[in-house]
């Protein structure tokens, strides 16, 4: 047919410049078609140095409000903890942080795995697994520093996106609260965005994918309710 354009394919193997760059806004502005690049190409390493660094910022600027939160909460359960004892603890939470950062995403792509080939019989790669971990946890990393200028402008770590907030006065460390907390705009926000990856890195059903994402993640979550629930029991 005369005037048509002919249609370009990219060649096997072809590899989009740029694609792990573009990933880390793509995956909120448009994470289907972001995806449906990635799942032939997955991409871990920037998206999980831009982690590990939005992880040094926030326990950068909150170091002493949770340096001090965790004192207070050690010194409530009968310990005795000097003063003196801050500093430590401040470096404990610079480090901290960024090591979950490289930890957590592992921990979430293995039981991903687990679900993916295993429970529904799916031949996934761990890589490509791990890699939309990676992306989707930007989402929440975001939310937690926009929580960032709240908590310094408050003094305090009992701010949060979820329904945790109506069960503040009974202290972050309370059952209650890290039961609610879990069901944070952006963890929501970010189980979605999982599921769509889970769909093309898997190349199953959209239903299937945010299965396997609600489950892995569901994991983590009553894994954090539970410890939250032994803490309030040993207090």
């Amino acid at each position: 047919m005369q005037g048509a354009e002919p249609v370009q394919l990219d060649p096997p193997g072809h590899v989009e410049s740029g694609l792990s760059f573009k990933g880390l806004w793509e995956v909120f502005t448009g994470p289907g078609k972001f995806f449906d690049r990635l799942k032939d190409d997955p991409r871990i390493l920037v998206p999980w140095i831009a982690m590990i660094l939005m992880g040094v910022l926030y326990s950068f600027f909150l170091r002493d409000i949770m340096a001090q939160t965790q004192i207070e909460a050690a010194r409530a359960q009968g310990r005795e903890i000097p003063d003196a004892a801050i500093g430590f603890v401040k470096i404990s939470v610079m480090v901290g942080m960024p090591v979950m950062m490289v930890i957590g995403p592992l921990i979430v792509a293995a039981i991903t795995l687990f679900f993916t080939n295993v429970i529904f019989s799916l031949r996934t790669k761990f890589s490509h697994l791990l890699s939309v971990v990676l992306y989707a946890g930007i989402i929440n990393l975001v939310g937690l520093l926009l929580t960032v200028p709240l908590v310094l402008q408050k003094g305090s770590m009992d701010v949060s996106f979820s329904p945790a907030v109506l069960v503040a006065d009974q202290g972050i460390q309370s059952f209650a609260y890290q039961a609610l907390a879990q069901f944070n705009v952006f963890n929501i926000w970010q189980i979605v965005v999982a599921g769509i990856g889970f769909r093309y890195i898997c190349r199953t059903t959209s239903n299937k994918g945010y299965t396997i994402a609600v489950l892995s993640y569901g994991i983590i979550i009553l894994v954090s309710i539970g410890m939250a629930a032994l803490g309030q029991a040993f207090n």
